[in-house]
């Protein structure tokens, strides 16, 4: 299991955790990072990706390392299934708004917007798994 699976692995658990305590924008923020991280496991391990090519990228680009991420796997998803490309394209922005909201603003966050992160992150990622075996 590369590190990049594990930490996925790792922050989706958390997230329950947080949530089964009452703490809620650290859910969220984990179920998040699940996703991100089991992106970067896909990119790199299962697509060969090169990360220093990668990060260049990022920089070249001039854009964030989730955003590109998000971006390469769009291109791969799309190039597998087009319903599945649409479908993420709708839900990974979802998740990204309620963990800036989580993370950035003031607004409070309950259990119902922990438990939909958490649901959320499980079906991106499963589509994820399922598409990149």
């Amino acid at each position: 299991m590369s590190v990049y699976q594990e930490k996925s692995k790792q922050n989706l658990t958390a997230a329950d955790l947080l949530l089964r305590n009452s703490l809620y924008p650290p859910s969220i923020h984990c179920s998040y990072y699940s996703c991100i991280q089991l992106i970067f496991h896909i990119l790199f391990n299962k697509l060969h990706l090169n990360e220093e090519s990668f990060r260049a990228d990022v920089r070249n680009h001039r854009t964030g390392s989730h955003i590109w991420a998000s971006k390469l796997i769009e291109s791969e998803i799309y190039k597998i299934d087009k319903s599945d490309y649409k479908w993420f394209q709708k839900s990974f922005p979802e998740i990204k708004k309620l963990r800036e909201n989580a993370d950035y603003s003031p607004l409070p966050m309950n259990q119902g917007d922990g438990h939909d992160a958490i649901r959320r992150a499980e079906s991106i990622n499963n589509l994820m798994i399922r598409l990149f075996k």
